[in-house]
């Protein structure tokens, strides 16, 4: 597990109701170097003041956050609630209540709050669909349904909303069943990407959740598991029989991106060797450049990047994705400052917004 220090820890008491959550829970505060005294036990009903005290910031950028310590971490369970039992809860009082003190604690909640407010209520799903309406068939193809077990991140990525609440949910052997259950539905699915939500591997090997995966998908015919990361935390998987079941996919930037951007992740080159020790223990090793952020330089650096990448591994493939903004130059420059990209793609940022001047910050 990366070096952890929370400012505070607490567990929704259902967590205590089940032996092998209990013993994750404290196996991972161990690896905290803190003990079970720790943890703060809360009932649901205490959930919106907790919110209002700590001001959990869910749906803005940490670029744009004024801290950089590391985020609280919720110990929670999943409920499994059917689904009618899931809308009483989406419709009741407790549940308007977390998302008003999330509104209180980092401004407007958009996709975030409701996120995190059914994770810390252990109602949400322990999977998304990636399908949108506006997606027509005949242009788009790419449809999945995404694992997830935990809704946070210890990186600290300055472009991302993640990073200063980590709901973390325990009943692992469970979530698995349930991932049985979704392909049992879903038969055309062949591939399952774990997480998007968090990223898993710091949490390792203490979670467990990785290792449980890996080992299951084993021993499943025609399935295969994607593990995502921008951690170089892979150590605890070398051993691991994964049969060629388990795909290893790494988001990948330059050194500039992963140390003056992504300031907790893997940098470049520990990505690259995490990758190369992961080849060479007979997993699929897939890469992401992704987000594509353009600094100074960034051409020269994207180069030596690609030349350091196909020296060391030979990836199955490579695709990428561009940092994008929905706010524009004002958000470019709140979140991560003007100065920091291209000159070039300031001004042609600019044209596009229709702002001839720098933006405020």
């Amino acid at each position: 597990m990366y070096s952890v220090n929370p400012q505070r820890v607490f567990a929704l008491k259902r967590v205590m109701d089940d032996p092998r959550c209990v013993e994750r829970m404290n196996r991972m505060l161990a690896g905290m170097g803190r003990g079970p005294g720790s943890v703060t036990l809360i009932e649901d009903a205490e959930l919106p003041g907790i919110i209002r005290e700590r001001s959990w910031v869910v749906d803005t950028r940490q670029g744009a956050v004024d801290n950089s310590a590391d985020p609280d971490i919720v110990f929670s369970t999943f409920t499994w609630p059917s689904k009618e039992e899931k809308a009483k809860v989406l419709e009741s009082q407790l549940y308007k209540d977390c998302l008003d003190a999330f509104r209180l604690g980092g401004g407007p909640v958009s996709y975030g709050g409701p996120k995190n407010a059914q994770a810390l209520l252990g109602c949400i799903d322990h999977f998304h669909y990636e399908r949108r309406p506006e997606w027509k068939p005949e242009h788009v193809c790419w449809s999945l349904h995404d694992l997830h077990s935990a809704w946070g991140c210890l990186h600290r990525c300055k472009y991302c909303p993640r990073g200063m609440l980590y709901i973390i949910m325990l009943n692992v052997e469970e979530f698995i069943d349930h991932c049985d259950m979704l392909m049992a539905e879903h038969p055309w699915q062949k591939v399952f990407r774990y997480d998007v939500e968090q990223d898993s591997l710091p949490l390792e090997p203490e979670y467990g959740a990785s290792r449980l995966l890996v080992e299951h998908y084993a021993e499943l015919e025609d399935k295969y598991l994607i593990l995502f990361s921008k951690s170089a935390n892979v150590d605890f998987l070398l051993d691991l029989d994964h049969k060629g079941h388990t795909i290893m996919l790494w988001t990948l930037s330059s050194h500039e991106v992963s140390r003056r951007i992504e300031p907790n992740t893997g940098t470049m080159e520990e990505r690259i060797e995490a990758a190369r020790k992961c080849q060479e223990a007979g997993y699929a090793v897939r890469f992401k450049c992704k987000p594509v952020i353009p600094l100074k330089g960034w051409r020269e650096q994207t180069t030596h990047m690609l030349e350091t990448l196909f020296s060391r591994v030979k990836p199955d493939n490579i695709s990428m994705e561009v940092l994008f903004f929905q706010g524009g130059v004002e958000e470019m420059d709140r979140v991560l400052g003007l100065d920091t990209f291209d000159d070039e793609i300031v001004g042609a940022c600019k044209r596009r917004s229709g702002c001839g001047r720098r933006a405020a910050t």
